[in-house]
């Protein structure tokens, strides 16, 4: 019974492939007829050649596809293993490097800058110039900081630990703030950096060290073209090759006593006036005294005015604390401020533009405005001058009792001689 079951299911499927084999025959016939009929042979529209295009070219590319899809996951996950991502990046994404860390762009580009030290492109085995990075390079960071921002889109594999961000290095730096531009331009540049990898601390203060670090870096970048100065070392207080390089170069006119102590806006703009003068670069017409808290010949004036007149400064805004284009040279300076004068300083196209009337023009109408007061009192005066002119009478009025008094006067007058010449 079993084999004629199995002999029944067997000529079934026997019949079922020669039906099939038959009409795929049918079929090919048809098309093989059809074909010579309208389509030339050689051609795509030829079954043979159309067969032989999918097998020598449309399954290639799709298996090589696919390999390379499963090649690129089976690289994302051994990367995360060794502590590495796989991302694809569009502007205005940006990402920070840190001692140690590298990226490897895969596919687009990427601008990279090293803050402090320098980037080593392992696939050359050089080191790499700030600019953009190609796909299928491989660099690492042989310093402090480095920075990193996408053109317009890139696929890389970079170390877990490096930070995103979108175009901001700093997380306590938003577009919002007005000092965005400023504080993410400074710091492409490397002319500051955060006071760790994810924040810069805005509304921080700076003391001399930290200034003199800033001013040496800004004189060494605009006289080479690059930053050589490092912390100090064996030993030595991290400031001492920046203050070394300063008193070398005038920056500091002597040693400080207090490295530690706090900077206000006046020295800290004779500082940088030193480092970078900006005399001969004027933009603006800000006329001696105009500066409503700093005086012509008050100290650090002539800096002050330069740097005004340059557009690196221009003062505060009138808020009702300040009047428009105060200085306030006694309070700090804030690192937001910092890295907006720094920006300005080393960019000309970053200046404030703006113009300021002289002192002499704005102090005239206070001087006329009191002429008024006084011309204003002599009405009183006037006004007076009728009392005075009534009293009269009642004088007059009083002088018959003194004239009829005058006779008894007369009458002592012998007593009182008497009596002045007893005392």
């Amino acid at each position: 019974m079993r084999i004629s079951m199995f002999h029944r299911h067997h000529t079934s499927h026997g019949g079922l492939r020669l039906a099939l084999r038959r009409g795929t025959a049918a079929l090919l016939s048809t098309l093989l007829l059809s074909g010579a009929a309208s389509a030339t042979a050689g051609s795509r529209q030829d079954p043979f050649l159309t067969r032989s295009y999918i097998q020598e070219n449309v399954l290639p590319q799709f298996r090589a596809r696919c390999a390379e899809a499963a090649a690129a996951r089976m690289l994302e996950l051994r990367q995360q293993r060794r502590g590495l991502r796989l991302l694809t990046l569009s502007a205005p994404q940006s990402l920070s490097l840190h001692p140690g860390e590298q990226i490897t762009v895969l596919q687009g580009t990427i601008r990279l800058k090293a803050v402090n030290g320098e980037l080593i492109d392992v696939t050359e085995g050089a080191a790499f110039r700030d600019g953009v990075g190609w796909g299928a390079h491989r660099y690492v960071l042989a310093g402090d900081s480095a920075w990193g921002d996408v053109p317009q889109w890139a696929v890389i594999l970079v170390s877990a630990t490096a930070a995103l961000g979108e175009g901001s290095p700093f997380e306590d730096v938003r577009e919002s703030d007005w000092f965005f531009s400023d504080v993410v331009q400074a710091f492409r540049r490397g002319l500051v950096n955060g006071m760790d990898a994810n924040r810069y601390a805005p509304g921080g203060t700076l003391t001399l060290a930290q200034c003199v670090k800033l001013a040496a870096c800004m004189r060494q970048l605009k006289a080479e073209g690059a930053v050589s100065l490092r912390n100090g070392a064996n030993g030595a207080p991290w400031y001492r090759s920046y203050a070394d390089y300063a008193l070398e170069t005038g920056i500091l006119t002597e040693e400080p006593e207090d490295y530690d102590a706090t900077v206000d806006r006046r020295g800290f703009v004779e500082l940088f006036s030193r480092a970078m003068p900006m005399d001969g670069e004027a933009v603006n017409t800000i006329p001696a005294g105009a500066i409503p808290d700093v005086a012509a010949d008050d100290p650090g004036a002539a800096a002050i005015y330069a740097f005004y007149r340059a557009g690196i400064l221009a003062g505060y805004t009138a808020d009702g604390v300040h009047t428009a284009h105060a200085f306030d040279p006694e309070s700090t300076v804030s690192r937001a401020e910092v890295a907006a004068i720094l920006n300005r300083m080393f960019d000309p196209e970053a200046r404030v533009r703006f113009d300021m009337e002289p002192p002499v023009a704005e102090t005239e109408p206070p001087v006329e405005e009191t002429e008024a007061p006084v011309e204003e009192s002599e009405a009183p005066v006037d006004e007076t001058e009728p009392p005075v002119v009534e009293s009269t009478p009642p004088v007059d009025e009083a002088e018959p009792p003194v004239e009829e008094t005058a006779a008894p006067v007369d009458e002592t007058e012998p007593p009182v001689e008497g009596a002045s010449e007893a005392v």
